[in-house]
């Protein structure tokens, strides 16, 4: 088995630390720490775990600490990883089947699943987290900094590992994140006076402000982006779709449209584009269109399902099971009750029986004159499903005819709540249909003498 370095650069990162270094665990490999100037226990949770601290004084540059953690690594293969990061257990076997040596400086790319708030979206991205044992290899770049640079002037070969490491670093508070940006701007704005890759560094000053909710200045900043024309190809897509992003937070919808067009002119399978299509069509309240653009969505989502996270540097992945529930919205909308039908199926059928999605699918079957499996939808629910829609189940019942069950559902609906009036009425009715008369004038005659005493 090929040896493995892992390079951390850390400070005060004793609560999210831990994780990250049980992700490594099983690996075999030796694990560096570079402390930068914790006042908090993270250097006692790294030696606990086994790894080499080494410490490094800060001086606002995160490609200097790198290039230190560098130093240390004897291993064939270096990764890089940050303590706010999780190896995947499910592709951490591919670190066990890296070639023992790399006769050629070589560099692989791994994707980066960028976490947020809630599961049903986040974003993905590609890195160059992955290199093989070259002294020569340096990162360059205040903040954000890469290796990429450094490998292609050795010649480096790129090559694809399948590697997947989730980030928590913007699973945040909103105070925390405020911090965050408001740390990483300085480095940003430095990095860009500096010089060097002018183009990547007005991308990612432009990130800070979106982060921020700083919308004109993020455009402003991508605008300078495109300008540069450094980026080209795939590259320009994040860029494109950031443009986009930021101009419909801003209410510039042609401005909008125009980006995106040339993000999907470029790459027509990306998720990211086509769910600002629809976000551009959810503003204009077009239907048709908003449909045709989840739909794509969808597609997408089902094949980075699949582990085919397609060949975009950045993109997002949106939960199949979000995207069906808004599909499912839209054809209701539309009077196609078949189609929402079927995009509800499968959220029900992973146990998320949501409010929402129980509606939803009641008022297709509802749609489609189907009340047996409307009465039976509703029966099989949580008693608070048969609480919420026990009109619907009353009205299941007399439209499939089923008077016996009938009456005695609303005699006991009766029975609980009393003053009903309506409930009262109903079932008089049906008392009145299967040809019980006298109980019928009794209930009609109750309800008269309790208008009276309130008259």
């Amino acid at each position: 088995m090929p040896s493995l370095s892992v390079c951390m650069i850390v400070r005060n990162e004793e609560q999210q630390l831990p994780g990250c270094l049980e992700s490594l665990h099983g690996l075999s490999a030796q694990i560096i720490v570079v402390d930068t100037g914790s006042d908090d226990g993270t250097v006692e949770v790294a030696k606990a775990a086994g790894a080499e601290v080494h410490y490094f004084e800060w001086i606002d540059d995160f490609s200097a600490a790198r290039n230190e953690s560098l130093k240390y690594a004897t291993g064939d293969w270096r990764l890089w990883i940050d303590a706010d990061e999780r190896v995947d257990q499910a592709t951490a076997g591919i670190l066990r089947k890296l070639p023992k040596r790399a006769a050629k400086p070589t560099f692989y790319q791994v994707h980066l699943r960028s976490h947020q708030t809630g599961d049903d979206y986040v974003s993905m991205s590609m890195s160059h987290r992955l290199i093989s044992h070259h002294r020569q290899f340096r990162f360059s770049g205040r903040i954000h900094e890469q290796v990429y640079p450094s490998v292609m002037k050795w010649g480096g070969v790129e090559k694809e590992s399948g590697l997947i490491l989730d980030h928590y670093g913007y699973a945040l508070s909103t105070q925390e994140m405020a911090k965050k940006l408001q740390r990483n701007r300085p480095l940003l704005e430095a990095m860009l006076k500096e010089g060097g890759n002018r183009t990547y560094a007005l991308f990612t000053l432009g990130q800070n402000y979106a982060l921020g909710q700083e919308y004109e200045r993020a455009l402003e900043q991508y605008k300078l982006a495109l300008q540069e024309g450094g980026f080209r190809g795939l590259s320009l897509v994040p860029l494109y779709n950031n443009l986009a992003n930021a101009s419909l937070k801003l209410g510039r919808d042609a401005e909008a449209e125009e980006y995106i067009r040339s993000s999907l002119n470029i790459a027509p399978e990306q998720t990211a584009g086509n769910f600002m299509l629809y976000r551009l069509h959810q503003a204009a309240k077009y239907g048709a269109g908003q449909i045709e653009a989840l739909e794509s969505v969808l597609e997408m989502s089902r094949k980075q399902g699949r582990g085919d996270m397609g060949t975009v540097a950045q993109d997002v992945v949106i939960a199949p099971r979000y995207v069906l529930l808004t599909l499912a919205k839209l054809y209701l909308e539309k009077g196609d009750f078949v189609a929402a039908e079927a995009a509800i199926k499968e959220p029900l059928s992973e146990n998320l029986e949501t409010e929402a999605s129980i509606e939803i699918l009641l008022r297709a079957l509802v749609g489609q004159n189907r009340w047996e499996d409307v009465v039976a939808a509703i029966d099989q629910g949580a008693p608070e499903i048969r609480s919420r829609y026990r009109d619907l189940m009353g009205t299941g019942l007399i439209k499939l005819q089923q008077f016996d069950r009938a009456s005695q559902f609303y005699a006991k609906w009766r029975q609980d709540e009393p003053a009903n009036e309506a409930v009262t009425r109903r079932l008089a009715g049906i008392y009145a249909k299967t040809g019980q008369l006298e109980k019928a004038e009794r209930l009609l005659m109750g309800l008269q003498a309790a208008g009276s005493k309130d008259n």
